[in-house]
């Protein structure tokens, strides 16, 4: 056989790679080891004979064939994740990696656990819940609090934020959808991040002040409420008031008391 250039067979082996990446087997570890081969090769590194001789191999076989009694199922796992990648956002990340390791597994017509397979088929049917319209979604009195708890959780102290990583998570999934970057959110991200301002929420939601209130700050004396309660850039509950002075000020509720 004739010896191939590194230029060639760089070449041959990114239209492999190309190939498999849009293929069941994207990212399955004889693909990582393609593309392993092509970064050695851009940066001038030579294969070993051992090396050379898998990679034409896999250059002349091309990407595999799914057995045909594992195409319906490769099929399945495809439409859910393409279902969760048209939700948006990063709320379905978990899944997508799940379903793309399981697609891989299909498409070589592994055998999976009972606990694989019970995974695979709620996954599954979570992404045809999404696709159907059933899937849960917070009314609009709840998608309201929600907003306000994703405000207010940005007044809590770092040290705070660092102890929850999952009320983070929440907070980015409950963002994300009612900036309308996620077409879907999921009932625990919501439920857990109500859970966690539960105190700070009740208090925004009940209010101290109104607007035409009149209230006394330790600094300023005697005020009077120029606004309905809101939640600032920086997650305080606060109202606008009048000063003595005829400014308007900003002052959070717990610093202003009753007259």
């Amino acid at each position: 056989m004739a010896r191939k250039s590194k230029a060639l067979r760089l070449n041959q082996a990114e239209t492999l790679s190309v190939a498999w990446s849009q293929s069941p087997f994207s990212g399955d570890k004889v693909h990582r080891f393609i593309d392993d081969m092509i970064s050695r090769l851009h940066r001038g590194k030579g294969l070993s004979a051992g090396q050379r001789r898998w990679l034409d191999s896999l250059i002349e076989e091309g990407v595999p064939v799914v057995p045909e009694d594992a195409v319906s199922g490769v099929s399945a796992i495809e439409d859910a994740i393409n279902v969760f990648h048209a939700v948006g956002g990063d709320d379905y990340d978990w899944e997508i990696n799940v379903l793309r390791d399981f697609r891989n597994r299909v498409a070589k017509n592994y055998k999976m656990s009972e606990k694989q397979q019970a995974l695979l088929d709620r996954l599954i049917a979570d992404a045809a819940k999404i696709s159907s319209g059933e899937a849960w979604s917070p009314s609009a009195d709840e998608l309201v609090n929600l907003a306000a708890a994703a405000k207010l959780y940005h007044g809590y102290t770092n040290f705070w934020k660092c102890e929850r990583p999952a009320v983070s998570r929440a907070v980015k999934a409950v963002e994300d959808f009612v900036s309308g970057d996620s077409k879907s959110l999921k009932q625990k991200h919501a439920e857990k991040l109500l859970h966690a301002v539960r105190g700070r929420l009740k208090n925004f939601t009940n209010p101290r002040f109104s607007s035409g209130d009149i209230g006394k700050n330790v600094n300023l004396g005697r005020v009077v409420c120029m606004t309905d309660v809101y939640i600032d850039f920086h997650g305080n509950i606060v109202n606008d008031w009048l000063d003595p002075d005829g400014r308007i000020v900003t002052i959070d509720q717990d610093r202003v008391t009753k007259r």
